[in-house]
């Protein structure tokens, strides 16, 4: 099994924004196609505020964080959160380990950018 990479991360950011959502870029740098498809499926959800119950990497996680605040796109990056923060509750309330993300510092970054 091929380990997820930054590059990987950053190219399935790039697809999920073209109309046709192809992931064979994806295949060919060595990602399987069920990690191809669940990332498409997963920045859906995190970038329109959705609760997704899989768990996404820390470095997808930290990446589009990253993205967004830099992209200086308020609106995303606080769906993105609130996306985020409902996983966390959703697993902290079945009394799964807690992820350790840390958004505290996005959320307040967001706060300056308005």
């Amino acid at each position: 099994m091929t380990k997820i990479t930054k590059e990987m991360i950053e190219k399935a950011y790039e697809i999920f924004h073209t109309p046709q959502k192809d992931v064979t870029p994806l295949l060919q740098m060595g990602m399987n196609e069920n990690s191809a498809e669940m990332s498409m499926i997963w920045y859906e959800h995190i970038l329109n505020g959705k609760l997704y119950k899989r768990t996404g990497s820390a470095m997808q996680v930290e990446f589009i964080l990253e993205k967004l605040f830099h992209d200086q796109d308020k609106d995303r990056l606080a769906l993105a959160l609130q996306s985020l923060n409902q996983y966390i509750e959703f697993y902290s309330e079945r009394k799964f380990k807690k992820e350790k993300i840390s958004i505290e510092k996005f959320e307040e970054k967001l706060e300056r950018m308005t």
